[in-house]
């Protein structure tokens, strides 16, 4: 009967063992995740105010948040089914579902990686963000309290060392500090002059001739940050008057 008893309590606590899980695991279990792990792709949050939840179930939840993630914050999305993506976010080192309609996809990083070269050592270079900010840190790590000024888009800095593989200890003279920045939002680009003899040049989300595809109007003076210049007619940037990013056709912009 003792035997019996004891065996019955060892099946319950395996039972259990089984139904208690953590926090948020891969849909698939582990070995779901480790597969998935070359295909994340990386997204930004934005949101007009306020923050996106990180929820531990695909569903609207007051109780099933886990993390908030705020305009410019990056995740790794590793599941996107549906309206609730399952990421992981780098921020609070958390998986969790995100509502998509607040995910967008890092073009300028991804073009950036594609088209323009990194900075090296004591060379200034720019920072390049979808929106938000670049936060210059106290530590090469991502945390909220260590934020010692905030950099934009256009800003320069001047890279001091590139030991760490993502955080990079550099010189912005526009806050007039050192701290470490995600290298990955920093790149080489140079400024053009628009030119154009009559009319406008237009700003346009694709690499093609469209007026579906206009996203806004340049006209000659005006100066863009080039990202990405490829041997195509089309080019990649970044127009500070429009604060917007775009494709332009290159053979009216001039040094």
């Amino acid at each position: 009967m003792r035997k019996q008893l004891f065996a019955l309590f060892t099946a319950m606590i395996l039972l259990s063992s089984l139904l208690i899980c953590p926090v948020m695991a891969a849909p698939g279990g582990q070995d779901t995740l480790m597969a998935n792990k070359d295909t994340e792709v990386i997204y930004l949050v934005s949101v007009e105010k306020g923050y996106l939840a990180l929820r531990n179930e695909p569903a609207y939840d007051e109780s099933n948040e886990i993390a908030r993630l705020y305009t410019g914050d990056v995740v790794e999305v590793i599941s996107a089914t549906g309206r609730y993506w399952f990421v992981y976010a780098p921020g609070p080192s958390l998986y969790g579902f995100a509502d998509s309609r607040y995910l967008y996809a890092d073009t300028v990083s991804a073009a950036r990686d594609t088209y323009a070269s990194y900075p090296s050592a004591n060379t200034p270079t720019t920072v390049i963000v979808q929106s938000g900010f670049l936060a210059l840190r106290s530590e090469p790590v991502f945390r909220d309290s260590n934020i010692i000024g905030k950099m934009y888009t256009g800003d320069t800095v001047e890279v001091i060392n590139t030991y760490d593989d993502i955080y990079w200890y550099v010189y912005c003279p526009k806050l007039g500090r050192y701290g470490y920045t995600d290298s990955r939002y920093l790149a080489n680009v140079y400024y053009r002059t628009v030119k154009v003899k009559t009319g406008y040049l237009a700003l346009r989300n694709a690499t093609s001739y469209n007026s579906k595809n206009e996203i806004g109007k340049l006209y000659t003076g005006d100066i863009v940050m080039v990202i990405s210049s490829t041997s195509s007619e089309y080019y990649y940037v970044y127009a500070p008057s429009l604060k917007k990013y775009g494709y332009v056709n290159g053979n009216y912009l001039v040094n």
